[in-house]
């Protein structure tokens, strides 16, 4: 166990890691690795599971769609882009409010930090607990405001109704 979460969440597996990025023990692989628990975190359940993620930008659908049909409880690092198309799934799924990552060049390395990222301000990453848990999910929306005065907030966070759907007036 590792605790990696601003909250000091301990987590599982880290899925979709790889030798040279992992950051729990336990991880799942998306290329073979004899160190990797498993190969492709997409061919198990993911039941039960409470995990770690941060997959490439391009597998956000898919992991999305796995979420939804389970019980899990992921926090994947994803950035905050209004225009990304995937972005509108992240936040149905939402069971917390996300926390923004600190802006560090170390946060993406890769090669075990011999390989840092150039602006990792261009991101806006942050940690984002999402769960296919229906309950959960209705249980986090009701606790929220149904507006958001805070003009640094994120947009569509402040204006997500109980439904779980959201809507954006005005312009960023």
């Amino acid at each position: 166990r590792h605790s990696l979460s601003p909250m000091g969440t301990t987590f599982f597996v880290d899925l979709f890691a790889t030798w040279c990025n992992n950051k729990l023990s336990f991880y799942v692989s998306s290329v073979p690795d004899q160190r990797a628990q498993a190969v492709d975190a997409f061919s198990f359940q993911w039941d039960q599971l409470f995990a770690y993620t941060f997959p490439s930008f391009s597998l956000f659908p898919q992991v999305l769609q796995k979420e939804r049909s389970s019980s899990a409880r992921v926090i994947p690092n994803a950035p905050w882009w209004p225009e990304c198309p995937w972005l509108h799934d992240l936040l149905a799924l939402l069971v917390e409010l996300p926390w923004r990552l600190q802006v560090r060049p170390d946060l993406q390395s890769q090669q075990k930090g011999a390989i840092l990222h150039n602006h990792p301000e261009i991101l806006h990453l942050y940690a984002w607990l999402i769960s296919g848990d229906h309950s959960a999910r209705m249980s986090f929306l009701r606790k929220l405001p149904l507006a958001s005065s805070e003009r640094n907030s994120l947009p569509l966070l402040g204006s997500m109704t109980p439904s779980g759907e959201s809507s954006v007036i005005g312009v960023f």
